[in-house]
């Protein structure tokens, strides 16, 4: 299980996320049984897009959208509808 932030929009929440990005998770995420859908931006630098983290769920798929970080928020309206199918 990933830890708790304990301090969220603050310097050291920051540095949590910064700890857990380089935590390795596959042996954690093969215990995920549901249904996972990583969406990812192409040139996304602030994030690196990991294969190996979809590879490791036993139910993901990847969509990677063109641009960076936030980019993907471009996309919410068709990312959400393809959730909500079944």
């Amino acid at each position: 299980m990933l830890p708790r932030c304990r301090a969220p929009s603050s310097p050291l929440g920051y540095a949590e996320d910064i700890d857990t990005l380089r935590t390795d998770w596959r042996t954690t995420l093969s215990a995920v049984h549901q249904r996972v859908h990583l969406v990812h931006g192409t040139t996304d630098r602030v994030v690196p897009i990991r294969h190996t983290l979809a590879a490791a769920l036993p139910d993901a798929s990847l969509t990677e959208v063109d641009g960076g970080h936030l980019s993907v928020l471009a996309h919410l309206p068709t990312l959400i509808t393809a959730m909500l199918s079944p």
